[in-house]
């Protein structure tokens, strides 16, 4: 199931879905004054529950709720439909969907999204899956320009650094 693969690959969608540092400020956020994110926390499913990654609101639709406004529109598509791919081939099962809040408590048994894009970065240079359907070439040119990206904004001083650390 296309669902399914989705989930399991979560954490290899997230580089492709969240290419940015600030992507991972807004997963896993905590609560706002509405007390949601309208982002996931969780590789979950559920029906008509916004609170999970996939978003299933009726039978002929489903809603994967994982990217930013960052992500780039043509691996956005390409990296989902690998992962479906693979679902599919696999005839994988979905588990039973989430139910409640899942900002609050997901299932024991969900994995937790990437907290840093470094993370991230490394669940896709490890997936299988990814490699098998979008090849060796993107994942590896993927993972290398992203870390130039991350080597770039490591070497940054933010003015809360300076104003907490800087004190003459």
């Amino acid at each position: 199931m296309i669902s399914t693969q989705v989930l399991d690959e979560a954490s290899a969608l997230c580089a492709l879905t969240n290419p940015t540092v600030n992507s991972y400020k807004r997963l896993n956020a905590s609560g706002t004054n509405s007390g949601s994110t309208w982002s996931p926390a969780s590789a979950t499913w559920s029906g008509n529950n916004r609170s999970a990654l996939v978003r299933v609101p009726d039978e002929r639709r489903f809603e994967v709720r994982l990217a930013d406004s960052a992500a780039n529109p043509y691996l956005l598509p390409a990296a989902l439909a690998a992962a479906g791919l693979e679902g599919l081939e696999a005839g994988a099962e979905p588990p039973p969907p989430a139910v409640g809040n899942l900002y609050e408590a997901a299932p024991a048994t969900a994995k937790c999204l990437p907290r840093h894009l470094s993370t991230a970065l490394a669940a896709l240079n490890l997936s299988e899956g990814m490699r098998r359907q979008l090849g060796d070439g993107v994942v590896d040119s993927y993972v290398k320009l992203r870390k130039a990206h991350l080597a770039e904004f490591s070497r940054q001083v933010s003015p809360w650094e300076r104003e907490q650390y800087l004190d003459a």
